[in-house]
């Protein structure tokens, strides 16, 4: 497999370290010309103001244009195609940025838009459209001032972030039973949370105080899986994910995922892909 070229924040850019930027959209073409084929190791929003382009996204491909808002997660795969004709702004952050000053650790796993298996093209209202392109705008000035209050850029970046989550529940999303979509939206951010240290249905059932064979049917009828199916497919993508944008050893994957040894990981990981971690990672490379 040929290697996927990898961008990662920089962080002291302007100096001091920072992981938040907000800048043109023509900033980062080069880049893109240079390895249309990528991944980034950080949130990427891009608001897109004119031209077209089509381009891939978490394996979801797409003709964009003006009033789209474009949403990539870290580890995601992106393609370009030769030489994307569009302009519009971009805001990249590491989820530190926003984490590390707040005790509530559902706090991004509440957006819609920022979930794995997400839909990571939204289009906009132009009301919405003008509200995104200001509030980047401001984080723009923000971040190329002389002086920087990260606490300001911080609040402008929830703000972006409840802007586009607002447009992107108003984007003709089906809607399910809201009982039922409560729990469903209820056991995911639980498991984007507690997949770390829970890797068992009844946790997350008691802590969502329903049974477990409740919460089996809520997560076959709406995510397509059963809930301990689902459970593993985020282990095995944060697994993957920490294989191809980390240098942490097997060992230390498996400690941070919750296993009890890394003969266990290794044998589970296995068993769901047909490969060891390893041989995933050679893969990669």
């Amino acid at each position: 497999m040929k290697e996927i070229k990898l961008y990662k924040f920089h962080r002291r850019k302007y100096g001091t370290e920072q992981r938040c930027d907000a800048l043109d959209f023509d900033a980062i073409k080069p880049g893109i010309l240079q390895f249309p084929v990528h991944r980034e190791s950080f949130y990427c929003l891009i608001l897109v103001e004119d031209g077209e382009t089509i381009i891939t996204v978490n394996g979801v491909r797409q003709t964009v244009g003006p009033n789209t808002v474009i949403c990539g997660l870290p580890g995601e795969i992106w393609e370009w195609e030769e030489n994307p004709a569009i302009k519009g702004k971009v805001v990249i952050f590491e989820p530190d940025f926003i984490m590390s000053v707040v005790k509530d650790p559902l706090l991004l796993q509440r957006p819609g838009f920022l979930q794995k298996n997400h839909n990571p093209f939204i289009t906009v209202s132009e009301k919405g459209f003008l509200w995104i392109r200001d509030i980047m705008i401001e984080m723009m000035e923000e971040v190329s001032s002389p002086i920087k209050f990260h606490d300001l850029l911080r609040a402008q970046l929830w703000h972006l972030i409840l802007l586009i989550e607002k447009e992107y529940q108003q984007d003709g999303t089906e809607m399910k039973e809201l009982p039922v979509r409560n729990y469903a939206t209820g056991f995911v951010n639980l498991v984007g949370v507690e997949l770390y240290r829970h890797h068992d249905v009844e946790y997350y059932a008691e802590r969502l105080c329903i049974t477990a064979n409740y919460l089996n049917k809520i997560s076959h009828s709406t995510l397509g899986v059963s809930a301990h199916g689902y459970i593993k497919s985020r282990i095995i993508a944060e697994a993957k994910n920490l294989l191809d944008i980390t240098e942490l050893t097997v060992n230390q994957i498996s400690d941070t995922l919750g296993f009890e040894s890394a003969n266990y990981f290794i044998r589970f990981f296995k068993k769901q892909t047909g490969i060891t971690p390893g041989e995933y990672r050679n893969k990669a490379q």
